[in-house]
């Protein structure tokens, strides 16, 4: 009796805790528990890609890029020393639509990111919506409390390796070195994830992507190819492009921490500064002159250069790590970070 007596008590501690931490995080566990439905409505949803590969409607390039899925995945393990469990294994269909939004949010006078703690995860610059409308509602807050805020679409992410992660169908509307890029990039996520540092995995990531994307691309097309071209010129414009962001980045914190005590001139002094970003752009010598057009036209603020700064600021570091510790072999760097 004494023992049932005793398994009740901790029972009820146990249960009283549990409501407890519910009712403290009752936020987070709403915003989990909304994610893990978003997430389990799309794995409910996908097709095996051999059942796909039998459809008689796929674009020769769409049946090429899921042929091409095993290959990637094979030279990801064995090349690159990556773990690519069973993903993209499984096909959804976003019948054209988005199905994921990152929230970000930024210091609006200086380049500081807002972060969001979760579980496991630990402190993250960014926050997903499978509901475009809840994330809506928190950009608003953000911004009433004086945040540049950015709610933009995400092409891809990954489960860190907890589940089956499917290909999307908005993945094979990419060229071919985009595509390589991008699944040797979400393959390297679930490899390696070190929880609190959002800025090493994504440029662990990035890295891993443009540069065992290229070796992928030597190897399975020639040296010599358009296709290896193709990529080496993307590569560089992306290259440049970082190399002009972060310095820029730099010159933009410069202004912040110099403000004129006359707050009333800070929007001023910040749209000119974001606005000289823009105008500079058209003087730099991208291989393809179009690549980065786009971003004149758009309205950037504090979140564009601290969502750019997370995935490209330690490239150089990076480069000069592997180069120098491990003879520039990708697989003997992760090797050693498993």
């Amino acid at each position: 009796m004494k023992d049932t007596s005793q398994k009740k008590k901790i029972l009820i501690i146990a249960t009283g805790l549990l409501v407890l931490i519910v009712l403290w995080q009752r936020e987070m566990v709403a915003y989990l528990w909304m994610q893990g439905k978003g997430q389990m409505k799309i794995i409910s949803n996908t097709v095996p890609i051999l059942k796909v590969l039998e459809s008689d409607t796929l674009s020769p390039k769409e049946r090429y890029f899921l042929h091409l899925i095993p290959e990637i995945k094979e030279f990801a393990r064995t090349e690159l020393g990556l773990t690519p469990k069973d993903n993209y294994t499984e096909f959804y269909n976003q019948k054209g639509q988005p199905i994921l939004w990152a929230l970000t949010a930024c210091s609006a006078y200086n380049l500081e990111p807002y972060l969001w703690s979760f579980p496991i995860l630990g402190n993250l610059e960014y926050k997903g919506f499978f509901d475009k409308n809840i994330g809506e509602i928190e950009k608003l807050e953000l911004e009433k409390m004086g945040y540049d805020v950015d709610l933009g679409e995400v092409s891809a992410w990954s489960t860190l390796g907890i589940l089956s992660d499917p290909l999307l169908s908005s993945m094979l509307e990419l060229d071919t070195g985009r595509f390589v890029r991008l699944l040797i990039h979400e393959l390297t996520h679930t490899t390696i994830y070190i929880s609190d540092d959002a800025i090493f995995n994504e440029n662990l990531a990035t890295y891993v992507g443009d540069n065992g994307g290229l070796e992928f691309m030597k190897k399975t097309y020639g040296t010599s190819s358009s296709e290896v071209e193709e990529y080496q010129e993307m590569l560089e414009d992306i290259k440049t492009f970082t190399e002009y962001t972060v310095a820029y980045s730099k010159s933009l914190e410069l202004t912040y921490a110099s403000l004129p005590q006359n707050e009333q001139l800070w929007p001023m002094l910040k749209e000119r500064s974001i606005q000289s970003y823009k105008d500079k752009l058209r003087l730099i010598p991208f291989n393809n002159r179009k690549r980065y057009s786009s971003f004149r036209k758009q309205e950037l603020n504090n979140t564009f250069f601290t969502g750019f700064l997370m995935y490209h600021n330690q490239q150089d570091s990076i480069q000069r790590l592997v180069s120098e510790n491990f003879n520039g072999s990708i697989k003997d760097w992760i090797s050693a970070m498993k």
